[in-house]
Parts: C-alpha cells; structure tokens; sequence
C-alpha cells in the first residue's frame, strides 16, 4: 500500500549507506535492487543487479541457479520482461544451454532462436 513507500525509501537509505562501506556484500546489493524494483527505479535496479551478478560470479555461485531464482522472484516482476533483464538472464543460462541461445542456420540464413516477448507489461 502507499504506507510502504516511505519504508522502502528508508530502507533503500539505510542500505546504501551501508554498501558504502561494504561494496561487495551480494545480500546487501540483491536487496537493493529489489527495493529500487519495488520503488520503479529501473536504472538503479539494473545497476545493483549487475553488480550483484558480478560479485557472484566472483564468488563461484552458480549462475544459472541465481538467474533462474531472480527471474522468478517477485520484487522484479516489473522488470522481468524488459530485454537488459531478459539479456542479463541469457548470458548466464547459455552458460549451460548454449544451445537455446545460439543462432540457428536454415539454408544459410541466420535464424535466431525464438525470445520470450518482452512487451508484456
């Protein structure tokens, strides 16, 4: 409700007066880009995600687990459907099926894969 915007503002306050600090913290940079989800910030929330992705991947998680996790999980369904999210989901699933993101060739012309549409909003 609207009662909750003030506190996820205060929250995302709190938060990056903490990554200021610790920059590589994933739960602090995850929860982040939730908050700027849930408040509509989209470049933010892109930001803290890519950052997130790269402190994990640094970390050895496996990436495919994380992008499935965060495709699905609520606090960025608005965004889940936009091409940097669904880009950003990609790289890390064609890690372990490459084939479902490479180029097809059908008699020589280059066919690409079908995408899940992005313009459900």
């Amino acid at each position: 409700g609207a009662e909750a915007m003030p506190n996820l503002t205060e929250a995302g306050e709190v938060y990056f007066k903490y990554l200021q600090a610790n920059g590589g913290d994933v739960v602090a940079l995850y929860n982040m880009g939730c908050i700027c989800a849930l408040l509509g910030r989209e470049e933010e929330c892109r930001t803290y995600l890519a950052q997130t992705a790269r402190v994990e991947q640094g970390n050895g998680t496996d990436m495919v687990q994380w992008a499935k996790e965060a495709a699905e999980d609520a606090d960025f369904q608005a965004f889940v459907g936009f091409p940097w999210f669904q880009s950003m989901l990609a790289e890390f699933l064609a890690q372990v099926h490459p084939e479902m993101f490479a180029p097809a060739t059908q008699g020589g012309a280059e066919v690409m894969a079908p995408v899940p549409p992005t313009d459900i909003v």
